[in-house]
């Protein structure tokens, strides 16, 4: 007996070019799906482009919430075995359901991951490269995997997670507009094995934040998605009680680097004492040396780190 996997894909004024990522769910050479799109309060002309797909998807209409609490409306709509999620700028290659069942046949295989590839031409690797396994691999320390220094490559979209997991944990976290994958995975990695494979079976926009149109290059976006991050690497430090010492400094050294972060934005606001207080933590939870070096200028000379960043960011007034 094959397993029905639902397929979601949150969209808020991506009527440009959300057509592309529902063909690449509908053409999908695994036929044992359905499609969930939740029209996320879109202002654009998202009805226009949902009405020629008919009952080949299901459309769910919510005022605009972010898309955490959009995702969430889906994962409750949804009646599959397994879950993956599309966003609505991103695009599956034909095989990538088909591939990836296979790998979860063990019930503690909880999610699997692919690799993926940019559709920028100037991006030629793939996010898998550097890894030195075989095409196809069991995760055994899932939390070792997604702490590590230097960040994990597990992009939602390649994503396949058994919906029994996901309602145990809760769905995402809907407070959260930016780190909210990172949480969940996080949250789901104290939970079960993870299947990933180097083939690439999607293809992401990395040229702007897909569901909430930020620009990751300005600093209101570096602000949010540090001061989230901060919160959502606070949280697995908890989990992360108990685990082998690695996992937990690998988290402390995560948690170092996002406090290193608000350290200098503290500074670019001219809060030095708020900056002095962030690089005294930083130092705390057991930094890398570079994040080291820095939290101690922060502490020492907070209106050096403030020209620095300023200088950075290109600006010449904080806003």
């Amino acid at each position: 007996m094959r397993n029905l996997v639902s397929i979601i894909i949150p969209s808020y004024n991506r009527a440009h070019c959300l057509e592309r990522a529902i063909q690449s769910a509908l053409q999908q050479t695994y036929t044992d799906r359905e499609v969930l799109v939740v029209d996320d309060g879109s202002t654009d002309n998202t009805a226009e482009v949902l009405a020629p797909f008919g009952d080949a998807i299901s459309v769910i209409h919510q005022s605009n919430a972010g898309p955490s609490a959009a995702r969430n409306t889906c994962i409750r709509a949804a009646r599959g075995d397994f879950v993956a999620f599309l966003d609505s700028d991103d695009e599956w290659l034909p095989g990538k359901l088909e591939y990836q069942l296979p790998l979860m046949q063990e019930a503690d295989v909880i999610l699997s991951a692919s690799n993926w590839q940019s559709k920028s031409r100037d991006v030629s690797s793939t996010a898998f490269d550097s890894f030195a396994f075989g095409e196809s691999w069991i995760c055994d320390r899932p939390p070792e995997f997604v702490s590590r220094p230097g960040g994990h490559p597990l992009m939602l979209s390649s994503w396949l997670v058994r919906r029994d997991i996901l309602t145990t944990l809760g769905g995402f976290d809907s407070s959260l507009r930016l780190g909210e994958d990172n949480d969940l995975l996080f949250r789901l990695a104290f939970k079960g094995r993870f299947a990933l494979t180097r083939k690439v079976l999607l293809l992401r926009e990395t040229g702007q934040d897909a569901v909430k149109l930020s620009n990751p290059g300005t600093l209101k976006y570096q602000r949010n998605v540090t001061r989230s991050m901060c919160r959502v690497i606070a949280n697995a430090r908890v989990l992360a009680f108990g685990e082998p010492k690695l996992v937990q400094r690998q988290f402390e050294m995560l948690y170092a680097y996002y406090l290193r972060r608000e350290m200098e934005f503290a500074a670019l606001d001219g809060k030095y004492w708020a900056a002095r207080r962030r690089g005294l933590e930083t130092l705390r939870h057991h930094p890398d040396m570079m994040a080291a070096m820095a939290a101690c200028l922060g502490i020492i000379a907070p209106g050096f780190v403030r020209r620095r960043i300023r200088k950075k960011y290109r600006i010449a007034s904080i806003g």
